[in-house]
């Protein structure tokens, strides 16, 4: 959500960084907002191995 809400002030491409878990599916709704809005969002998601 936050990177969609960076994007609308200045109209650069938002970028959003997420971790394996809670943090890919909290990404999730942002990516919906952002898709719905036709924002440019380059989106990562990291899995760490252990």
């Amino acid at each position: 959500m936050m990177a969609a809400a960076a994007h609308a002030a200045p109209g650069r491409i938002a970028v959003a960084l997420g971790e394996m878990g809670r943090g890919g599916l909290n990404m999730a709704s942002g990516l919906g907002v952002a898709l719905n809005n036709n924002l440019p969002l380059q989106c990562t998601s990291v899995c760490l191995a252990f």
